[in-house]
């Protein structure tokens, strides 16, 4: 489970870890401004990904390992999370139409949630658009991601 412990503060929700680092960096734009029509736009990618595209990655994962085994249920691998996935993927694909990144023409930390979302339905099998695997290997490609990489493997 994700965790961030911050003085007193912990928090263990992957998206609201992202957004209050972002908001401790508000100089770096990495979340849009708060009241602006880019900040809805933000928040609807975020909820997306998080409640379309990542809960079927989420169902095959409690399913194959995480639930006891007289909780799993294999017809809800063989049949529904596959076609979860494929039916966010396509909607996922018409919202990026004409956006170099999740949210408009900046990096924000949308994608780093959508780029992981990616790395997670490639390592649990799913079949990813390629178009979503070239979209996710730009933003491998940024220094920062490196740097990060960098910092997470000197830690380990």
């Amino acid at each position: 489970m994700p965790t961030l412990v911050d003085g007193e503060l912990v928090v263990t929700e992957s998206a609201a870890i992202i957004n209050y680092l972002a908001s401790k960096v508000a100089d770096r734009q990495l979340k849009p401004v708060d009241g602006t029509p880019l900040r809805a736009k933000y928040d609807e990618m975020c909820f997306f990904l998080l409640c379309e595209l990542e809960q079927p990655l989420w169902t095959a994962a409690k399913h194959k390992f995480a639930l006891a085994e007289e909780y799993r249920v294999p017809e809800i691998l063989t049949k529904t999370v596959a076609h979860e996935f494929h039916r966010a993927q396509t909607a996922l694909l018409l919202l990026l139409e004409k956006r170099q990144f999740a949210v408009g023409d900046s990096f924000t930390m949308a994608d780093i949630i959508l780029t992981h979302t990616i790395n997670w339905a490639q390592k649990f099998e799913f079949d990813v658009e390629e178009k979503l695997l070239k979209y996710r290997d730009r933003t491998i490609e940024r220094p920062a991601y490196a740097r990060a990489q960098q910092k997470i493997a000197a830690s380990s």
